[in-house]
């Protein structure tokens, strides 16, 4: 429900490519009207040229999909015309609809394909099974896919032990522990300036937002400010600016008494 109330406050373009553009709409701050700019472009990209576009967007599917969970393990999907299994028909039959399902929208992420990642992992066990019995029946076939399913496993191995490295610490999330280090729950009003990376959103919270420690929202006009100031009267207010460049983040106690300049590292 929150989903499609922001829906009709602020979307202007739509979520499929052959639906029309909503009215024109005006936004708070640089960063959403940013971000809505940049869904416009992606609609009317989507539309011409329709086939070269979507094209690329099955390229997108099977990189996302295929190639960034499984890697070159993902290689094994061109064996599927080999692979003997029950309801390997249908299996493709949904792989097929989830990927015709993402073309219809007018933007593509990678987590878009994480529904049909149990179909893929089926179709490609399935398919070095198939590739296993083949190859096994030549000379030196077993050892040969033995080796090619070690390189598979190593390009695996190789991002997921990346991932869990990444500690994910960001400018965010400093900051929040920098704040948690202080007295009493904080509010936080956020101020975007022009050059800021509109995809780099700050504004998101938890759903307890009684019992948060940190609550960020967007900074509106004073009296907006002050009234929301006194919902969350037990909390110390904060104003925050984000920009222009990446690494310039400053942050002042509301409306500016003095001020902390955060750094980037």
């Amino acid at each position: 429900m929150p989903a499609l109330v922001y829906a009709s406050q602020d979307d202007v373009a739509p979520k499929f490519w052959f639906l029309p553009l909503a009215p024109a709409k005006q936004y708070s701050n640089a960063g959403l009207r940013k971000t809505h700019e940049w869904e416009i472009d992606l609609y009317q990209q989507r539309l011409h040229p329709w086939l070269a576009k979507r094209a690329g967007d099955l390229v997108m599917v099977f990189f996302s999909g295929v190639w960034m969970q499984f890697t070159a393990l993902g290689l094994l999907l061109i064996a599927i015309p080999w692979a003997r299994m029950r309801n390997k028909r249908w299996l493709v039959l949904m792989l097929a609809t989830g990927a015709a399902s993402i073309l219809l929208e007018i933007a593509f992420l990678p987590h878009y394909t994480a529904p049909f990642t149990p179909v893929l992992l089926l179709l490609i066990v399935a398919c070095g099974r198939a590739v296993w019995y083949r190859l096994s029946a030549i000379r030196l076939g077993a050892p040969l896919l033995g080796l090619v399913l070690c390189v598979g496993l190593l390009f695996v191995v190789h991002d997921y032990t990346g991932a869990l490295q990444d500690s994910g610490a960001t400018q965010r999330s400093r900051l929040v522990q920098q704040l948690r280090g202080k007295s009493g729950p904080h509010l936080v009003f956020v101020e975007y300036l022009e050059g800021w990376n509109f995809h780099d959103e700050w504004v998101y919270n938890g759903a307890d937002l009684e019992h948060e420690p940190v609550v960020f929202v967007h900074l509106r006009g004073d009296a907006e400010n002050r009234k929301l100031m006194a919902e969350y009267g037990n909390r110390q207010a904060w104003l925050l600016t984000l920009g222009p460049e990446s690494s310039t983040v400053v942050l002042k106690t509301y409306p500016g008494e003095y001020s902390t300049v955060m750094s980037a590292k």
